[in-house]
């Protein structure tokens, strides 16, 4: 036995290092665990709504939707943080229904302007990359597949299609249903590296059914089922996976009672389970999305239509694998419009909402805002009303102005500032020394002071110009201010 009392300190401080460490990493995981709470509107224009929530880098997330100042609409990014806080926007004239993550982090939508383009933003909000797809059509679903493209699904006229995309948004191919019946897709999942799987809806003059649709990887069909929760006309709004089956969320009885309902199937699409929820009274419910959290609970939003008062409120239900209640909670005051179109579980078990909120005590004056709302993991959150996050509040300059960038060289990245007096839809552009664009934003902004970043990281070293140019309805161009400057990237 070693009696040296030098190997016996040694001994000794290790063991209280050991402690140390050991009492560090839960009090870390204690930290980690803790629910944050809060819920929030983010107001841009005269109506604003939110349609889908991602993950993004630094556990921030994007908040995606469409906006709209009656005069334009609008695709609009928002990049939150943990807690909410706006880091920083961009606008793309068109508008939104649906967005993905890219294999980097990064958020693709797909863009509704004069024709569909689906648009990569950074994690950054620098956008890398437009691509205008050969076919249009309104864009419901978006999600990321086995090689980093994706697939795409939604509706035109009589029509559904599906439309796969690579990962730098090249078109590969589309599958149109159409015959005697109205036909579109409203949710897509990919089937276990077999193919992908759609629902939405099959209408005929005298009944709707759930429409369902397996698809290989090359876009044949392997099989079409329809399906029926009720008697009445019915739609499949969303799909997710569960347990090596398929959850299908949507609506039945429409334009009756509307009544939401879960259907459950096979991979091969047989039919395992359905659940129909009654509303109290005389309400109306309508499906938003769902979710499963893990193999015994799924989360699930909703629209309440009270007949009773001028409200519409959201509802989130957290259900066990029977579909058997565990437990719901409304979102709403009195006179009012919220929804939760999109969901997002979190690693620490919190659950984030996203959708569109009202808070107006009569129809006329309404304004819509973009609205999330985080919650525990039994859907507990702050106190009502939430907190709304408006634009930065700064002195209006009183002339055009376009900063150097800075810094000047740069690699790979610069910032671009610029100021405008009044309310105008800005575009800045970025040429190398042949003339060729490289970057390009458009957007429109209120009176103040604005800053971007540049990344040139895909790009030579050398000299480029930058240009900025305003809108001016007054002049017979329909331009206002421009300004050219010059930025060295020096790699």
């Amino acid at each position: 036995m070693n009696k040296n009392p030098q190997y016996r300190l040694k001994s000794r401080s290790k063991l209280k290092v050991l402690a140390f460490l050991v009492l560090s990493f839960i009090f870390c995981q204690s930290l980690s665990s803790q629910s944050i709470m809060w819920q929030k509107t983010y107001h841009v224009f005269q109506n604003d709504f939110g349609y889908k929530i991602l993950p993004a880098p630094d556990n921030c997330f994007y908040f995606c939707g469409y906006v709209d100042n009656i005069i334009t609409s609008y695709s609009y990014v928002l990049k939150i943080n943990q807690q909410g806080d706006t880091l920083w926007s961009r606008k793309i004239t068109g508008g939104l229904y649906t967005a993905a993550l890219s294999n980097d982090s990064s958020c693709v939508i797909a863009n509704l302007g004069d024709s569909l383009s689906v648009v990569k933003i950074d994690s950054e909000g620098i956008i890398v990359w437009n691509k205008v797809l050969p076919v249009g059509f309104l864009c419901w679903d978006m999600k990321r597949i086995y090689d980093n493209g994706f697939i795409l699904c939604g509706n035109s006229g009589l029509k559904a299609f599906a439309v796969r995309i690579d990962s730098v948004g090249n078109f590969i191919w589309q599958k149109i249903f159409d015959g005697t019946s109205t036909k579109g897709f409203y949710s897509v999942i990919e089937s276990n590296q077999t193919g992908f799987v759609f629902t939405g809806y099959n209408q005929n003059p005298d009944t709707t059914k759930i429409y369902v649709v397996k698809l290989d990887f090359a876009g044949n069909l392997i099989w079409e089922k329809n399906y029926t929760a009720s008697n009445h006309r019915n739609s499949g709004q969303k799909i997710c996976h569960f347990k090596n089956t398929y959850l299908i969320g949507g609506n039945t009885d429409i334009d009756i009672d509307e009544k939401t309902y879960i259907l459950r199937i096979d991979t091969s699409g047989n039919l395992l389970q359905t659940k129909i929820w009654v509303p109290y009274g005389t309400s109306k419910e309508f499906f938003d999305d769902m979710t499963a959290i893990n193999p015994n609970k799924i989360v699930i939003s909703k629209r309440v239509d009270s007949s009773s008062t001028l409200y519409t409120y959201a509802k989130a239900q957290l259900v066990d694998s029977n579909f058997n209640l565990i437990k719901e909670q409304v979102y709403y005051p009195s006179y009012s419009y919220a929804t939760f179109a999109s969901i997002l579980p979190l690693q620490n078990k919190d659950i984030l909402f996203a959708g569109t909120f009202d808070y107006f005590s009569n129809w006329s004056s309404r304004r819509y805002d973009m609205y999330a709302v985080r919650t525990d993991s039994m859907l507990n959150t702050t106190i009502f009303p939430p907190i709304a996050v408006e634009p930065i509040s700064i002195k209006t300059p009183v002339v055009y102005y376009l900063a150097q960038n800075y810094p000047n060289p740069f690699n790979p990245k610069t910032t671009i500032k610029y100021e405008i007096p009044k309310d105008a839809e800005i575009t800045i552009k970025v040429y190398d020394l042949l003339g060729r664009e490289v970057f390009s934003i458009n957007e429109y902004k209120k009176a103040g002071s604005y800053e971007i970043k540049f990344d040139g990281a895909n790009l030579a070293s050398g000299m480029y110009l930058y240009s900025f140019e305003t809108s001016d309805p007054s002049t017979s161009s329909g331009r206002g201010y421009r300004e050219t400057k010059k930025m060295i990237l020096l790699k």
